[in-house]
């Protein structure tokens, strides 16, 4: 019974006690605490630097671990000799036989298997045997988020393995980081993916950017542009006639090209005589006349409808009518007038 419990005590102080790899400064294979003088191997192995630079044995000889000296090769014991075998990090393995030769690690733990400890390995859980670090930021290529940027805090806001530094959304995972338009915004968060717009600018707070909304001043629209001349109809002066420009010269809200009398604001639109001109600013209302040509007898009065022509009253299209007829004209032209000056203050 005694016995069993010293084993248990002993397997428990194994497991427990941190590993260590074997003390081998020379790297020849053979354990520090074994290895003796090949020349010698009764014995450690005289001390050089203490034994006056020399390797010959005096009446009280110092000294010094074997596995000091640099040794002739694997398996073959070390004798005393001018040359110490290096190990900068002073952990009981030679440089040549460390994975980490400048930080001290007896254990030469390596995660990873890439032959480097985790120690001083630059990925521990990636394997990475050329260590190599783009960036320079102390994280190397292999595992870092940015290896082209330095970040060495490899900060990653939204978990999608790219760096916030790098990243083209850095609060919106896209691992592919497309950007259709090469503006330095991924697609994913681009307020206009299909066009560039770098300052992301949005003034009506819609979503969609300035660069690429068709109301880019008002917000709530389904970007529909009927027309299509790059103006959304919620906001296009003309939404059924293209007019890029949006000249509205008086003013009303609607575009010169959809208003039937472009210079007079807060008139109707209705257009009786259908000629594009509306009854607002129409020198004929009652008779087509596009062009709008003005009379001879006044400059407010359109030649469609003024007396005498076409067959209208006063002076008959054939010549007749005579002095009744001029002046049941000049009676006419004077209502007309008469009419038409109403009607503008009225509009006015």
């Amino acid at each position: 019974m005694r016995n069993a419990l010293c084993l248990i005590v002993v397997l428990f102080a194994a497991v427990s006690a941190p590993a260590h790899a074997l003390e081998d400064v020379n790297c020849n294979g053979i354990a520090r605490s074994v290895e003796k003088d090949r020349l010698r191997p009764d014995r450690d192995c005289i001390d050089y630097s203490r034994n006056n630079m020399t390797c010959n044995a005096s009446e009280l000889p110092l000294y010094r671990s074997c596995d000091d000296y640099v040794a002739p090769g694997p398996g073959v014991a070390a004798t005393c000799g001018p040359q110490l075998a290096a190990d900068q990090d002073g952990d009981r393995l030679g440089d040549s036989c460390d994975n980490c030769p400048n930080v001290s690690n007896a254990g030469q733990q390596d995660g990873d298997g890439d032959g480097v400890g985790d120690a001083c390995d630059i990925c521990p859980s990636q394997s990475n045997a050329d260590q190599k670090d783009s960036d320079g930021d102390g994280v190397g290529d292999a595992c870092d988020t940015c290896p082209g940027r330095a970040n060495a805090d490899q900060k990653d806001s939204d978990g999608d393995g790219v760096g916030d530094v790098c990243d083209s959304c850095s609060s919106r995972a896209n691992t592919d980081q497309k950007d259709s338009d090469g503006d330095g915004v991924g697609d994913v968060c681009d307020s206009c993916s299909g066009r560039a717009n770098t300052d992301q600018k949005d003034s009506d707070g819609d979503g969609i950017g300035d660069a690429c909304d068709v109301c880019p001043g008002r917000s709530g629209g389904d970007q529909q542009d009927t027309d299509g001349d790059g103006v959304g109809d919620s906001c296009d002066s003309c939404p059924g006639h293209a007019n890029t420009s949006q000249q509205d010269v008086d003013g009303d809200g609607l575009g010169d090209v959809c208003d039937v009398c472009p210079r007079l604001a807060g008139v109707s639109q209705e257009d009786a005589d259908g000629d594009g001109v509306g009854d607002a600013c129409d020198n004929c209302p009652m008779e087509t006349n596009p062009g709008q040509e003005v009379s001879s007898l006044s400059p407010e009065l359109g030649e469609a409808c003024t007396p005498g022509v076409r067959g209208g009253g006063g002076c008959s299209s054939d010549g007749g009518g005579g002095l009744g007829g001029m002046l049941g004209g000049s009676a006419l032209v004077g209502a007309l007038l008469l009419g038409m000056s109403r009607r503008r203050r009225r509009a006015s």
